[in-house]
């Protein structure tokens, strides 16, 4: 699974009752997109450690994950848990805590794979496949405030084949909470892991 990194790009729709209609057809794509992936988006608590948001000591971090198998296996970003945190909480969609623990780190690509505990889990049905292009849209799904809904940001790809070829790009917008998270493409299938272009989230 490739991974990407993230700019900023503000999309303004002219009023017309064309583009109105246009904007009404990806809103719809964006949530039937969403009701695929969202029952196996998870929303994780670090707690200590030597955290840092933009150089700012911190105790704890909300960030994103994205479960991959029914036993609690969940793929996240490295960025939250790099200063070796004393807990790690992920929350299932009830809203139910349980701890987990690190397996495996890809410093390359910048990810970590966690271990729930317990709780039940949803995975995400893998795509082999997914066609990825430059000026596709995509969503950027995180999980912060509410266990059962997540936030959504949606842009377009706009390069491929960054980071020595094991990254792709989005100007959707993407904060440190939705890092984990996943890029998901219009039909449902997810693109990638969403990770900082640079490690401290720059």
């Amino acid at each position: 699974m490739k991974i990407m990194s993230t700019t900023l790009c503000l999309i303004l729709l002219s009023q017309t009752p064309g583009s109105r209609a246009s904007a009404d057809e990806l809103g719809n794509a964006v949530k039937a997109a969403m009701r695929k992936v969202e029952p196996s988006i998870v929303r994780l608590r670090v707690i200590g450690g030597e955290q840092s948001v933009d150089g700012d000591a911190v105790t704890s971090l909300v960030t994103t994950g994205i479960v991959i198998s029914e036993d609690g296996e969940i793929l996240t970003s490295q960025f939250a848990l790099e200063g070796n945190p004393e807990a790690v909480l992920v929350e299932d969609q009830s809203g139910k805590r349980t701890n987990a623990t690190v397996i495996a780190t890809d410093s390359v690509r910048r990810i970590v794979l966690l271990k729930a505990k317990e709780g039940r889990w949803t995975p995400v049905v893998a795509d082999d496949s997914p066609t990825v292009e430059v000026g596709q849209w995509s969503i950027a799904l995180g999980r912060f405030y509410a266990a059962e809904s997540s936030s959504v940001s949606v842009g377009i790809i706009s390069a491929l084949n960054r980071i020595h070829g094991m990254a792709i790009q989005t100007d959707a917008k993407v904060s440190p909470v939705n890092y984990g998270g996943p890029l998901v493409m219009l039909n449902g299938s997810i693109a990638g892991i969403l990770v900082p272009l640079s490690p401290r989230g720059g």
